[in-house]
């Protein structure tokens, strides 16, 4: 299956006459989403890698297992952390994109197939999928790639039928969300994302303006008006992200997190955490560590058994 931008924000998506949906496994180099949208229905799944995503107006932690299941037209944009980037990054997605005729153009109009229909209609906004149904999907998902197309078209209904009866799953963007979209500005707005997402421990309001040829004043205005967020949440989150993930992934003390994340001021950083979170830095860590302590024990009792 082959891309082509038919326009730098519109994303047409190909696949070959002997296929009625595109699917495709992406590494290294290949996990470049910019900020775009298409037509098609899109399921997402993360196999390998961390990173930030941003669907509609909800930008989110993403990371292995991550499922999603997008409506048409909705933008979205995957911003994989730089080390899976490089020649022996390890990350892997598996994206697969469809219409709602790729089935027949009258099979969702069928009573059996109105419990796939419902979740199109709910997908609209954008649907994550957590718990059972992740580890259910995962290996029906990897194992498409090794099926001709008639097999990868039952798993594909398979699929959509088991996330039709999915009862762990949250909308992403708001209800009514949209921005002001203009083919000629996406090269821009991808460009200011990729480097507050790249520069975010350091960057500024008057330092990204400046870069950009606008007043700080005016780089708000804009930013707002094409993505549908203020450029200050936007760079709280990927700062409390990223401090997410340390906390979780590494030992370092949270004040060098805290300096590490662009505070420059722990009690603020704290304050800003705990009212993003609802929990201190160091009871979040404490917290995380028990839970995932709890699971690798409960794993283990269920090797065990007999």
């Amino acid at each position: 299956m082959k891309k082509v931008l038919e326009s730098p924000l519109i994303e047409k998506v190909t696949h070959s006459p002997q296929t009625s949906f595109s699917y495709d496994v992406h590494t290294c180099r290949k996990l470049d989403f910019p900020w775009h949208f298409h037509p098609e229905y899109q399921l997402n799944l993360v196999v390998r890698g961390k990173g930030k995503r941003l669907v509609g107006d909800k930008l989110e932690d993403f990371s292995e297992g991550d499922l999603i299941l997008l409506g048409p037209n909705i933008t979205h944009f995957w911003k994989y952390d730089p080390v899976y980037f490089k020649p022996q990054g390890n990350g892997k997605a598996i994206v697969i994109h469809f219409t709602a005729a790729f089935a027949g153009k009258d099979f969702f109009a069928l009573p059996e197939a109105r419990p796939i229909s419902e979740l199109l209609k709910k997908s609209f906004r954008g649907l994550r999928f957590y718990g059972p149904i992740q580890n259910e999907l995962w290996p029906i998902l990897e194992g498409m790639e090794a099926l001709d197309s008639t097999g990868r078209l039952l798993q594909l209904l398979s699929a959509l039928y088991k996330l039709s009866h999915a009862a762990t799953y949250k909308e992403l963007s708001r209800i009514g969300f949209s921005v002001a979209f203009d083919s000629g500005q996406i090269g821009r707005i991808n460009a200011i994302l990729n480097h507050i997402f790249t520069r975010f421990s350091d960057v500024s309001l008057e330092s990204l303006a400046e870069k950009f040829f606008m007043t700080p004043a005016s780089f708000s205005r804009y930013f707002k008006k094409h993505t549908g967020k203020t450029y200050m949440d936007v760079l709280k989150e990927i700062r409390l992200g990223h401090a997410e993930r340390m906390l979780a992934d590494s030992d370092e003390n949270i004040a060098r997190i805290c300096f590490d994340c662009g505070y420059n001021n722990l009690a603020n950083f704290n304050r800003q955490f705990k009212a993003a979170l609802k929990k201190s830095p160091r009871d979040y860590r404490s917290s995380y560590r028990n839970l995932t302590k709890e699971s690798f024990t409960e794993q283990n009792r269920e090797k065990k058994a007999p």
